[in-house]
């Protein structure tokens, strides 16, 4: 798997949200923030440095302009055994926060 740091990812994040914003301009353009990891079959240390990176990528998202964010603020017990998908608790937490900003959207 390829790493992108934070800084790579918010940079192509942009171009995506200029060539949405060019091609669909009366789309409104929404994204999630996204949940930890606790991958058990990284060592500790990569663990801590891709959660980190997680939370200034998070940081950084909500940061930017022309679009909306969904915050969802997810924790580690919304996560499935694996560590990495959403379980059932976060899976509900975010269809109501999707539900919650659609629902303000009308």
């Amino acid at each position: 798997m390829k790493h992108i740091n934070s800084d790579k990812t918010i940079e192509l994040l942009n171009q995506l949200i200029q060539t949405l914003k060019r091609k669909h301009q009366h789309t409104k353009r929404t994204f999630v923030t996204i949940p930890p990891q606790f991958d058990r079959n990284l060592k500790p240390s990569l663990q801590g440095q891709l959660n980190n990176e997680i939370d200034d990528f998070n940081q950084r998202l909500l940061s930017l302009s022309d679009i909306d964010i969904i915050n969802c603020k997810f924790t580690r017990n919304m996560l499935a055994h694996d560590g990495i998908h959403l379980n059932d608790l976060g899976t509900r937490k975010l269809t109501e926060a999707i539900d919650v900003y659609l629902k303000n959207c009308i």
